[in-house]
């Protein structure tokens, strides 16, 4: 044992090699060390290595420095229990050669030595310790440095398999490892990715794009008006000189995902409400001023952004949204919202940030799962006293709004398991 933990102290104390001129260099040394148990100059490797490696390469090798680590740390506890036993014999031996000093000189002095030889092995052994903490910590930094949607989905890649998939902040997959291709989830908690078919092309892939939710549930994504089929879940036409949505689109009932932003769209039309499948529609920043009652329709949308556009007046009919989760409304001229409002009994988030609202209605209360409620940039002075009554409110957002000082106080002391933000 005590051969081994010599080993294990001239290992981290060994220094660096000489950092490789390419990047494959480097991983392979940063791996290499690593299974030296190496470690300190297995993350200086690493750190060399991300200048050219991408964030999911310095991620995975992170993770390997930080396993190996992990399997040494239980030898490290292994020998400071063994020191401590050793200890507590040292200790007994010393007492039996100061009570029998006359009769064996020789175990005192052998009893000195070997609590000389505990205090190096202890400090062997924290020293091990203090490199693990140091390990764990550049790891978490690196995580730190990682895009984490809802703090639970990170892109990951596998080198070994050359595939992307997600994970949380402790490493454990949350969608797996099975796309060529990967972004991170966007706001609205979707993320396209890609994956090659089995069939090869001449060029040698065939990758087919498709959007995911955070389940996993994959929607095949067609970005080309002309290529849509009944096997398309997902459109995304964004950043396309669109005017109204295409009629084919709405043709589609088969459709999960709409997606046009940033297009010059005018309307939501009355053809809106045949999908009533849609489960994700984001048109931000185009030119709507108009949404279509038939918008009732869309029963099971859960989320909706129309975030950036000139609408005044929302229908009565949202009301019938009744599977809604997400509401964005940032930024655009509404003065007023309907009753119907109250209605949403799934809304979690409600975003009205830069509108021209003066009042809420009072159903806003009715809003029981609702979790976060900006409206900051409005002309709000006071809130409907029922508002109270959002018992899972963790966010209210009423900056750049004329209310008193005093009453946001009021509002704070009654709501005090909502956080008021207000500038």
């Amino acid at each position: 044992m005590k051969i081994i933990l010599l080993v294990v102290l001239l290992a981290i104390n060994c220094q660096s090699l000489t950092l490789a001129q390419t990047c494959d260099a480097l991983v392979k040394e940063a791996r290499s060390l690593t299974s030296m148990r190496k470690f300190d100059d297995a993350i200086k490797k690493v750190e060399a290595a991300k200048g050219c490696a991408t964030p999911a390469e310095i991620d995975q090798l992170y993770k390997e420095v930080f396993s190996g680590l992990k399997k040494q740390t239980g030898e490290a506890e292994r020998a400071e229990k063994k020191s401590s036993e050793l200890l507590q014999q040292v200790g007994v031996e010393k007492q039996i050669a100061i009570s029998e000093k006359e009769k064996s000189q020789a175990s005192e002095q052998k009893a000195q030595e070997a609590l000389l030889q505990v205090d190096i092995e202890r400090k062997r052994a924290l020293e091990v310790r203090d490199s693990l903490a140091y390990a764990e910590q550049k790891a978490v930094a690196v995580l730190e440095k990682i895009y984490f949607y809802e703090d639970r989905f990170g892109l990951s890649y596998d080198k070994s398999t050359r595939q992307y998939g997600f994970i949380d902040k402790k490493l454990n997959t949350k969608v797996r490892f099975k796309y060529d291709e990967a972004r991170s989830f966007d706001p609205q908690g979707l993320a396209q990715v890609s994956k090659d078919l089995v069939t090869k092309n001449l060029e040698g892939k065939n990758l087919v794009q498709y959007l995911i939710d955070t389940s996993g549930n994959e929607y095949p994504l067609e970005l080309r008006k002309g290529r849509i089929g009944h096997d398309t879940k997902a459109v995304d036409f964004s950043y396309a000189n669109y005017f109204m949505i295409p009629r084919n689109v709405t043709r589609q009932d088969q459709l999960r995902v709409l997606r046009m932003n940033y297009c010059r769209l005018k309307v939501i039309p009355k053809r809106i409400g045949n999908l009533d499948a849609l489960l994700y529609v984001q048109l931000r920043n185009n030119r709507i001023k108009e949404i279509h009652k038939n918008i009732g329709n869309l029963k099971n949308l859960q989320s909706f952004e129309l975030s950036g556009n000139q609408i005044t007046e929302i229908p009565l009919e949202i009301g019938d949204m009744v599977n809604l989760k997400v509401l964005n409304l940032n930024d655009n001229r509404i003065v007023a919202l309907p009753d119907e409002i109250g209605k949403l009994k799934k809304l979690q988030f409600l975003s009205l940030n830069k509108n021209k609202l003066t009042v809420l209605p009072l159903q806003i209360s009715k809003l029981e799962n609702l979790r976060d409620l900006d409206l900051t940039g409005n002309r709000i002075s006071e809130l409907p006293a029922e508002i109270v009554q959002l018992k899972n409110l963790k966010t209210l957002n009423l900056t750049k709004n004329p209310c008193l000082v005093v009453y946001i106080k009021q509002l704070r002391e009654s709501m005090p398991w909502c956080e008021i933000k207000f500038e």
